[in-house]
């Protein structure tokens, strides 16, 4: 019987020539790959009739990324690349059942950009050349647009 090892060797080879993925994509899975071994290796021995991969696998794998400090976008990168994997093994009847977990939930951060002070000197500078009106012109386009985009978005 083949090891996890093995067959994710098998996945990387059936996505690079069989789906044509760029080395890029192959170097991405490849190291979310190593993060998830090194995860393993901190984990219990498993029984001889345990799955190749189970949920608990993965939840380990995330707490372990966690732990050493990776932001959870990055985690949420790596654990794309694992459940590709895991849709895999299950396409091929190597689990019984599709083992998936879910991305992690993601702060939204808001960037401030302009006080009110800034605003008003933008708006109420003139222009005098050609180059500056250009400026100033996509200056307020772009204002435009932000302000109409946050108004809309506050409307129920």
């Amino acid at each position: 019987m083949a090891t996890l090892s093995e067959h994710f060797e098998q996945f990387l080879r059936e996505r690079t020539y069989l789906q044509n993925i760029t080395p890029r994509t192959r170097e991405w899975y490849a190291t979310a790959w190593q993060a998830f071994e090194r995860s393993l290796s901190t984990a219990p021995p498993q029984p001889y009739d345990a799955p190749l991969i189970s949920r608990a696998d993965l939840q380990r794998f995330v707490s372990h990324l966690r732990e050493r400090g990776v932001k959870p976008v990055s985690c949420n990168t790596w654990l794309r690349a694992m459940n590709s994997f895991c849709r895999w093994l299950h396409e091929q009847g190597l689990t019984p059942e599709l083992v998936r977990l879910p991305l992690q939930r993601l702060e939204k951060r808001l960037l401030k950009t302009f006080d009110e002070p800034a605003l008003r000197t933008l708006l109420g500078y003139r222009p005098r050349t050609v180059q500056q009106w250009r400026v100033y012109t996509l200056a307020c386009t772009i204002l435009d647009r932000k302000s109409t985009r946050l108004n809309s978005s506050h409307r129920t």
